[in-house]
């Protein structure tokens, strides 16, 4: 049975125990916690602060799906990747401690032209950095998502990825806005994402000319497909978390965040029963 969540991004001015309180109140199973210095956890942050926070969300009955994390390796400079490779796997052990199951990796920008160039350069070193931080951290029973975002947004690129790692700990995050904002089709990202996937990032938007432009939505007033991606992971048998990842923080313009989700847990019951 799919489970219903959101990122803490959307409270980015309310405490840890606001959120969960949020969340129990209206009838989400769960949150994700950005994890940045602004965040609402970091990674200076103590394995017993997690677990502190880890009893906030118990006590409310909520669970804690992942750790939000920023990580990327693209960098032409190894120290920079190696750097985010030591923050990914810090990462994880704060996942271990609040008892989260997932941790999310975001690849990485390339300037296009040397995309275009070099773009199986990037896959391959994407996924064997995935690879080692999964390798470095066994037995922490956590499992790193590259979400589809940046130039590993098309499913076609990103599934690469996951080919490349090989690890049974890497996996994708499905953020199904991104592999449409790059062109790929639903049918397309289906094909190439099916089976990869372990949590999925419900957004909405109005299409505009560019990648930039699209004006974010609350679930339904917009343009993507979602009662689509919806019936293809209904017949899936997808049992894992959706979640909606409202940007406050990023598009301080938008609805306000406690409206916006309010709605989305009944647009999301709703769909998903149909």
């Amino acid at each position: 049975m799919v489970q219903f969540a959101f990122s803490s991004l959307a409270f980015f001015d309310r405490t840890i125990r606001e959120v969960a309180e949020f969340a129990a109140k209206t009838g989400y199973d769960g949150v994700e916690l950005r994890c940045k210095e602004d965040g609402h956890i970091n990674e200076e942050m103590s394995l017993a602060q997690m677990r502190e926070i880890r009893q906030v969300f118990e006590d409310q009955g909520v669970k804690v799906f992942s750790v939000s994390g920023y990580t990327k390796f693209t960098s032409s400079d190894v120290k920079i990747r190696e750097k985010n490779l030591d923050s990914l796997c810090r990462q994880i052990e704060l996942a271990h401690e609040l008892g989260a199951p997932f941790v999310r990796s975001l690849g990485g920008k390339v300037p296009s032209d040397e995309w275009e160039q070099n773009s199986s350069t990037y896959v391959e070193m994407l996924g064997s950095y995935l690879r080692k931080a999964a390798e470095r951290t066994e037995g922490r029973e956590v499992d790193v998502l590259l979400s589809t975002h940046d130039n590993f947004s098309p499913a076609e690129v990103a599934s690469e990825v996951i080919k490349i790692a090989d690890h049974p700990r890497v996996a994708l995050l499905w953020c199904v806005i991104h592999p449409i904002q790059f062109g790929e089709d639903i049918a397309t990202t289906w094909q190439h994402i099916q089976g990869k996937f372990r949590l999925v990032h419900f957004k909405d938007a109005t299409r505009g000319d560019l990648y930039q432009w699209w004006t974010l939505q609350r679930l339904g007033d917009g343009d993507l497909p979602l009662p689509v991606v919806a019936r293809l992971i209904s017949e899936a048998n997808y049992n894992g978390p959706v979640s909606i990842e409202w940007e406050k923080h990023a598009h301080p313009e938008i609805e306000d965040s406690e409206s916006a989700l309010k709605h989305g847990i009944t647009y999301l019951r709703e769909l998903f029963q149909e």
